[in-house]
């Protein structure tokens, strides 16, 4: 099974929109989180069935 997961390296530069990604706990957006988080659920994922996911550059 393969997951399609664009939004998983993004950074949203516009300072109208960026907001809408904040995370409720530091209520910033944060790229670099945002992939951290991503790679340490690659595991968890696997162990779901995911054998590969997609992601866009």
């Amino acid at each position: 099974m393969n997951s399609r997961m664009i939004q998983t390296t993004f950074d949203d530069l516009n300072t109208e929109t960026r907001s809408r990604w904040s995370y409720p706990d530091t209520g910033e957006w944060d790229p670099e989180r945002n992939v951290m988080e991503f790679m340490e659920a690659l595991q968890s994922c696997n162990k779901h069935g995911f054998l590969a996911v997609t992601v866009n550059f």
